[in-house]
């Protein structure tokens, strides 16, 4: 998590959490672990709202942020939207970004996929541009 503009940001968190996932094993232990694994991935999701209210809203619950934005591998993305609490469904954008990277690549990916979205410039001549750059 990190908080800032797309020129300049703090990491307010990072940490890789370790999330149980499916596996192709049959047997008795399938639907055991397949519970585990549902368990695992709503703690990490608890967790991830309880950062979200430290890192983005004051003592008295203002938001100290205009706009958070989503993103990461994986599919936790969605999960994440569609439990999420009431209190921040106004803030939360619901565009998803998927990444290929967490941490600070991520984050990178992340800033660099806002800045093609808000730039001013086609699809033609953003190709004309990379075309440009590859030749030089």
């Amino acid at each position: 998590m990190a908080v800032g503009t797309l020129t300049s940001f703090e990491v307010k968190f990072d940490k890789t959490f370790g999330v149980a996932n499916k596996h192709g094993k049959g047997g008795q232990s399938q639907s055991r672990f397949a519970r585990l694994a549902e368990e695992s991935r709503l703690s990490h999701l608890k967790a991830v709202y309880e950062r979200m209210e430290r890192c983005f809203l004051a003592e008295d619950k203002a938001p100290l942020v205009e706009r958070i934005v989503v993103a990461g591998p994986g599919p936790m993305k969605s999960q994440l939207l569609e439990q999420l609490p009431r209190l921040w469904t106004s803030l939360v954008d619901q565009q998803l970004v998927t990444t290929t990277h967490v941490g600070l690549t991520g984050l990178n990916q992340l800033i660099a996929h806002i800045k093609e979205q808000c730039s001013p410039l086609t699809h033609a001549e953003k190709q004309r541009l990379r075309q440009r750059e590859r030749k030089e």
